[in-house]
């Protein structure tokens, strides 16, 4: 017999009340989640500002920007670290006046070793560090190192 006095409330109630906060909270704070998972750098794609089709020459300096994927997501310098695959003849540097980190360039040194025809050439690489911990990472294409192109010849006759 039941003890009136005595009152037990249902399990099942109190799980499904549990369950409904449980998806309430979870709708609540469906919009907040959403955001921060939308402002975290899912991908990174590292292009060259000046044309592709320009020779990297020994003393070129070129301009690299990172472009990350969704666009609204931001980042800082702290955030991203560029790399060279070839750091002796293709150092690369983060530009210092860039707020979001995703610009850097290359001076390639007067001494450079010229790229074997067959080779590939050095490549760049953006990585964003995201809050989270995740990382999205994004390298140029090959940029092959050649000899400079003899613009000018002075031709002085002797007698």
């Amino acid at each position: 017999m039941h003890d009136m006095n005595h009152f037990a409330p249902n399990p099942e109630c109190e799980q499904r009340y549990s369950v409904k906060q449980l998806l309430f909270e979870i709708l609540r704070n469906e919009r907040r989640i959403l955001c921060f998972v939308s402002e975290l750098v899912q991908t990174v794609t590292v292009t060259r500002n000046e044309n592709p089709m320009n020779p990297v020459v020994p003393g070129a300096v070129l301009d690299f920007v990172a472009t990350v994927t969704p666009s609204g997501a931001a980042t800082s310098p702290s955030d991203v670290a560029w790399t060279s695959s070839d750091p002796t003849n293709f150092p690369v540097t983060q530009s210092v006046g860039d707020p979001s980190g995703l610009t850097a360039s290359v001076t390639v040194p007067a001494g450079a070793v010229i790229t074997p025809p067959a080779a590939a050439g050095p490549t760049v690489t953006c990585t964003v560090t995201n809050s989270d911990g995740t990382i999205a990472v994004g390298t140029s294409s090959p940029q092959p190192i050649v000899a400079a192109d003899i613009t000018a010849v002075s031709v002085v006759r002797s007698s």
